[in-house]
């Protein structure tokens, strides 16, 4: 397979008994809400002989890496019209660099699931274009809530319900969620009104529109200050010569924790630690800078899900 980060320029030359699904064309319904342009340029897809790529589901550590990698000329990907990236949150430059190179009516959404739902918590109708509208002005969203589903975003500290635009831990009641873990111990996974404890920090807009900011446990605790980890990784992976970026809290005597900085970058770049790590603190507040410091890795340990170990990276780094 190509290099990582190249390897969905390359999903039309995969044979079938590779690990990627080669999707052939979808039945668009007749009573399905989509525009005539999009249904025309379906249509030319369904009349192609050729098999193409028309669905791709994409962890988002790819998709950083994937918007700083040129299509090589020798790949078409005018037929994949469905992009759809999950895992952890991306940044709306990410979503905005990858519309550019594809389709102008490729659609590109963020996507949020948890085991514990069988699927999906919050949802886009590709097809609505009341939906389709949401989610092209807001890159950032994951989506609207599902019919049957409950939502509420509680204080961290006091459990209040708030409002929109206010960040807190979200939970969810939903049909499809799980009744508990088998052979584990459930009491703590869900409140005492039935909601479950996604472990996620999210927020709300005014049209319903769901936003994840972090998982509690990416939270870092910097005197008296609560700080994402994602979005320092955000700022992190924007940079040129990044791949990848785990950020975390290195404990401290007196401040409690330290953000620091686990990071790939690019082999054929000069960039320095100091460098990185000036390019971060020049664009956050005083306590969000990168106290800990930068450290190049050759691979951040990583879940064969494409997920950070976060657990793993205060010990990683003190091995090396």
């Amino acid at each position: 397979m190509a290099n990582t980060k190249e390897f969905i320029w390359e999903l039309q030359k995969l044979k079938k008994d590779q690990l990627i699904e080669i999707i052939v064309y979808k039945t668009v319904q007749e009573n399905q809400q989509i525009s005539e342009e999009l249904r025309g340029f379906l249509e030319r897809r369904k009349q192609d002989p050729k098999p193409t790529v028309s669905e791709h589901n994409l962890a988002a550590v790819f998709a950083h890496n994937l918007a700083k990698t040129p299509i090589p000329a020798n790949v078409d990907v005018s037929s994949l019209f469905l992009l759809l990236i999950a895992g952890s949150r991306v940044s709306p430059e990410v979503i905005l660099a990858l519309r550019k190179m594809l389709h102008p009516l490729a659609t590109i959404i963020q996507g949020y699931a948890q085991t514990e739902f069988c699927g999906t918590n919050t949802f886009y109708d590709t097809n609505d274009k009341d939906h389709r509208k949401l989610f092209t002005e807001k890159p950032h969203s994951v989506g609207l809530p599902g019919k049957g589903y409950i939502y509420k975003v509680v204080d961290l500290e006091t459990n209040e319900i708030l409002g929109p635009n206010k960040q807190g831990e979200l939970l969810v009641k939903a049909p499809t969620v799980m009744n508990g873990y088998y052979k584990g111990d459930s009491k703590d996974a869900f409140d005492e009104d039935g909601f479950y404890k996604t472990g996620d920090i999210a927020y709300y807009d005014e049209d319903q529109c769901f936003y994840i900011v972090d998982r509690i446990k990416g939270v870092i605790r910097y005197l008296f200050h609560m700080l994402s980890s994602a979005e320092i990784e955000e700022i992190l992976t924007n940079h040129p010569a990044v791949r990848k970026a785990a950020v975390f809290g290195y404990p401290h005597p007196v401040d409690l924790h330290h953000v620091t900085a686990l990071v790939e970058v690019d082999e054929t770049s000069e960039v320095t630690p100091e460098e990185i790590r000036e390019y971060v603190d020049n664009q956050v507040p005083d306590h969000k800078r990168l106290r800990g410091g930068v450290k190049f890795v050759k691979s951040i340990p990583m879940t064969t899900t494409g997920k950070v170990k976060c657990g793993e990276l205060k010990s990683f780094m003190e091995k090396m």
